[in-house]
This record gives C-alpha cells, structure tokens and sequence, in this order.
C-alpha cells in the first residue's frame, strides 16, 4: 500500500461502508465499488446530498476504464488519460510476453477449510496466466470455488500459491492434503501485497513480481 494512503482515516470497508463515518469527513466526492452490498450506503449518501458514483474493479480491464472516469470527475483528465495509456501500454506488452516451453500448473488457494480456489473469473488468475503460468482451475467462470481436496488432487498442480498466507502453513500437515504432491512436497509460493487482492495500476508490478517467484521455485 503506497505509504500516503496510511494516513487516510478509515471509514469503513468498501463493501456497505460505514455511511455516518463518511458523511462526518464532508466529503466532495465518494466513490463506491459496484456490488450490491454497497447499493444501500450509494442511496444514503445521494439523500443527504453527497455526490457518488459507482466503479467496477474486478479484472485488469477495469483498471484504466476506472483511472478515466476518476480522472473526469475531479478534473484531473489530462493525468488520467495518460495513467489510462500507461496501464494499457504495460498490459498488452505483458500479455505478448514470451512464455515457458512448459508453463507451471498453479492452484492459488485462499483457504483451506474447505479449500477454495480462484477461478477463472478472477483478476488473480489474469496475473498469474500473465506471470506465465497455467492456473488449473481457470476453466472455472467464476472468480472463486469450493472444490474438495481430492479435486485438486486430480488437477494435480505443480505449485500452490498462497496468498497473504503463512509460507509453511499447518493444514500442510494434515493427512487428507497429502494426496495433492505440491502440498506434501511443500512446494508453495506466498504473495503478500494489496496488489494481489485488488486490481490497481500496480498489478503491472504484481505480474513481474509473481513470474519471479515462480521462476525461483519452479527451477
């Protein structure tokens, strides 16, 4: 997290956001991640005059579409256009990056009790296909999915990435995830950093960051 933002004061989480806390900082303007959750605080804030709009940051596309209609908003569109075009720009030279002969099979898994996995319909499976590697469960529409232990199993992947996670976590041990080889080989890669939980202008760095982890466990 960029160190400026430290000393911004919390008003809440960005999903139903804590709308009192909000109006008592006299806000310009306030801007809402697009999900249900967060329908109820956009009409309270808008009914007692405070202006809001709604952003959808979910895949890596959103990201320079996001840094526009924000740059318009405050005024600020010459410096959003050219954030917009750098993203851009960085994004299409990562996705036509060379890739491995034989990319690594990867699981991320954000938890283990039950195992959920990410899917296909996450921007985390964008970073990783662009980081060059091979997400076993990115057949999957969804961002993520509960699958059973034997699932993953099946898929058999060559590494498992944990994120935010201890790198030598204790449900390793446990007897049901010894049939998936990676965990009982412990062969686990740990990312830490707001920017692989969501999409910003840094998943750029996030990219390179994840292809050097993986290129350092993989050899």
């Amino acid at each position: 997290m960029p160190p400026a933002a430290l000393d911004v004061p919390s008003v809440g989480d960005g999903i139903a956001p804590n709308v009192e806390a909000i109006v008592a900082r006299n806000p310009d303007l306030v801007v809402l991640y697009a999900s249900t959750a967060n329908t109820a605080a956009g009409e309270r804030l808008a009914s007692v005059g405070v202006r809001t709009m709604t952003l959808a940051m979910d895949r890596l596309e959103h990201v320079p579409a996001a840094a526009q209609a924000l740059g318009e908003a405050v005024g600020a569109q010459t410096a959003a256009d050219s954030l917009a075009a750098w993203f851009t720009r960085g994004l299409d030279s990562a996705r036509t990056a060379p890739r491995p002969a034989a990319p690594p099979r990867v699981v991320i898994l954000t938890w283990d009790r039950p195992p959920i996995v990410i899917g296909g319909g996450s921007f985390q499976h964008e970073l990783l296909t662009l980081a060059g590697a091979e997400n076993v469960f990115g057949d999957l529409p969804q961002p993520s999915a509960q699958v059973a232990i034997e699932t993953i199993a099946a898929r058999n992947p060559d590494l498992v990435v944990l994120l935010d996670g201890d790198p030598n976590p204790a449900w390793a041990d446990r007897p049901e995830w010894q049939v998936v080889p990676a965990v009982r080989q412990r062969r686990f890669v740990t990312v830490r950093g707001t920017e692989f939980a969501r999409p910003t202008p840094r998943a750029l760095g996030a990219v390179r960051r994840l292809r050097t982890l993986l290129d350092s466990v993989a050899r």
